[in-house]
């Protein structure tokens, strides 16, 4: 009597020994296999090949006699297949009744084959069914991509080196990775509790949103879950604990404006945007949605016209710019302002609700006034980088800038210098140009400006110290130069700069302002 089984597993065995291939039959029906087949090292390798392993992989040979391209399979065998970090293939050997066969068709358990597999195992075992995998079945389908071109050993073995590719090290790296986690990406556990009481509730949302750490919850049930579906014993059960969620992340990133009508310009943001997963009736009050941005933090309750708003600028530091536009809003907030407010995401600009300021004595009108100088200075000294500053370091400046915005700026400025001679004596009657160096630190920069001024120094007596004042409108900038506190100029190189301008002053009397 034919015996189609035979004649496909010594087809196979030909095949290998044809194309030059290792192979080891199984004696178990128990293995999932029928052959643990070995490619020969390639004698062709350079020094990144040296360590890998060559291919190798396990076949099931499965003969019929009927064309529906599709056979049913012991889940056990499947299981074992699905799960080897070794390449397992299926070959669907047609004989349609003859004594030849007549068509093969080769099929790898692939991700998706092994999704599936996997899948049903685990609903069975977390279900009260009998999970006796050995009389449980699984179709599996093979189609017309997957036949072979011909029946012969070179067309088998190239058909089963084209799905490793060059690296099969990689391969191999790359199924084991993807057996481990497959059915976890919606999570591992479903936890289920009681979070009881409307304070509790909201504390909740709240820890959901980030904003507090921690709520007291209720029967707490903690179930193993994979592709969605929980086991039926817990791992943990119990009757009240606080739950915490440390790691909360934004949901999205989005801009956030605000503007006091359509006609004026708006005040936009970037924020971390965060969506609580409880409540999903957007006119729910405890529907919240959290935006938080670089110096603020929003909460927006639902029904749209309900917003909390934190401000905390705290010891950062900010792009004076973006300081600016953040002081300048912020304080028409303070002072009662009232906003529509527009949210712009990947889905396009939307409004979300109004934003009502409170009436507050904060007033940030002297620090608007300084950065204004203070960008007007980065701007004349030509600096377009990022320049950062935190309140602190703005308050410190606000008394110090006015004096250096007005030596660049004013025209009627008076500049007075006090100075003391090294060497020399000076004519009481005579004029000179005096060559200068005034230096400003803001941020983690310093600006330089080289100067000269022409006049008639007078003696003056400090302390029975001899020195000599001017006092005189007439300054002239010779020369910006700014550079990061880290790389400052020496005394001498200042000095030396000094000295290079002094040479276009030839016939002048000139005093060289050192210190």
């Amino acid at each position: 009597m034919r015996n189609i089984g035979d004649m496909a597993e010594h087809m196979l065995s030909m095949w290998c020994s044809e194309a030059g291939l290792t192979v080891n039959t199984s004696h178990s029906d128990e293995m999932g296999w029928d052959h643990f087949i070995e490619f020969p090292f390639s004698n062709v390798i350079n020094s990144s090949q040296v360590h890998q392993t060559a291919p190798k992989c396990k076949v099931q040979v499965k003969a019929t006699d009927n064309t529906s391209r599709k056979l049913q399979v012991t889940l056990s065998n499947l299981r074992k297949m699905a799960v080897d970090p070794l390449p397992c293939f299926f070959l669907f050997i047609e004989y349609d009744g003859k004594s030849t066969a007549q068509r093969a068709y080769l099929k790898l358990v692939d991700k998706d084959l092994i999704h599936q597999i996997l899948k049903k195992v685990h609903t069975i075992n977390a279900s009260p069914k009998e999970n006796k995998f050995n009389k449980k079945t699984m179709l599996v389908k093979y189609s017309e991509d997957q036949k072979l071109a011909e029946l012969s050993g070179g067309c088998f073995k190239e058909s089963i080196s084209k799905y490793f590719g060059n690296d099969f090290n990689q391969f191999i790296a790359d199924r084991k990775k993807f057996i481990e986690n497959v059915g976890y990406e919606d999570g591992a556990v479903e936890i289920s509790f009681e979070a009881v009481g409307s304070e509790n509730l909201e504390k909740l949302i709240n820890v959901s949103l980030g904003i507090e750490e921690n709520v007291p919850i209720e029967q707490i049930v903690a179930k193993d879950k994979r592709f969605g579906i929980p086991t039926i014993k817990p791992n943990i059960n119990g009757s009240s604990a606080l739950l915490s969620m440390p790691d909360v992340t934004p949901t999205t990133q989005m801009k956030l404006s605000f503007r006091k009508c359509a006609l004026e310009t708006s005040y936009s943001f970037d924020v971390d945007v965060y969506f609580q997963p409880f409540v999903s009736d957007l006119n729910s009050p405890l529907c919240k949605s959290r935006f938080k941005g670089d110096f603020f933090d929003a909460v927006l309750r639902g029904g749209g016209n309900n917003f909390s708003f934190v401000f905390n600028f705290a010891n950062k530091s900010y792009d004076v710019h973006y300081l600016r536009k953040a002081l300048q809003f912020t304080s028409l907030l303070l002072s009662g302002e009232s906003f529509e407010v527009f949210a712009e995401g990947k889905g396009g600009k939307h409004f979300i609700g109004n934003l009502k300021g409170q009436n507050q004595s904060v007033d940030y009108k002297v620090e608007l006034e300084s950065l204004d100088k203070i960008i007007q200075i980065l701007t004349t000294f030509g600096f377009d980088t990022e320049l950062k500053l935190n309140l602190a370091e703005l308050d410190r400046l606000v008394s110090s800038v006015p004096p250096f915005y007005d030596f660049l700026f004013k025209s009627d400025r008076s500049f007075k210098v006090s100075f003391g001679l090294t060497e020399g004596e000076l004519d009481s009657d005579k004029s000179y140009i005096m060559l200068g160096c005034l230096k400003f630190r803001i941020g983690d920069h310093t600006f330089f400006s080289f100067y000269d001024v022409e006049g008639t120094p007078c003696e003056v007596l400090i302390d029975d110290d001899k020195r000599f004042e001017l006092t005189t409108t007439n300054i002239k900038i010779e020369k910006k130069f700014f550079c990061h506190v880290d790389d400052l100029p020496s005394d001498d190189d200042v000095y030396q700069t000094m000295k290079s301008l002094e040479a276009s002053y030839s016939g002048n009397s000139t005093i060289i302002l050192n210190k």
